[in-house]
């Protein structure tokens, strides 16, 4: 998917938040990175791990939940999280992966 979405979030139970979506042609994919603006101003990220149906995902927040509230709106990004390490960009798993090990190329 390449343009951004948004949903909102119908539940949140510690780290695990459900995110609900208007159209099932908006749903991000599994491992997506969504993105939540605090009231603050931060942003929190979370990540795709289940479609849990009607329209619904379930994601994992990578920082604490405190402060979030049912209706609050996310937007998908439409691409998996990654790390600046370096000059590089660590994205798992990563292209150079698959030349230096025995991982078969249409994994």
């Amino acid at each position: 998917m390449s343009e951004t979405t948004t949903g909102k979030i119908a539940q949140i139970i510690g780290p695990v938040i459900d995110v609900v979506f208007e159209r099932e042609e908006d749903l991000p994919n599994i491992y997506n990175a969504l993105t939540v603006e605090r009231d603050n101003g931060e942003t929190l990220v979370l990540e795709c791990q289940q479609d849990i149906g009607e329209n619904t995902i379930r994601a994992i927040a990578m920082d604490a939940t405190d402060g979030l509230s049912r209706g609050m709106k996310v937007v998908n990004t439409g691409k998996p999280i990654a790390m600046p390490i370096g000059c590089l960009l660590y994205t798992s798993p990563s292209p150079r992966d698959r030349t230096r090990s025995r991982m078969p190329s249409s994994a």
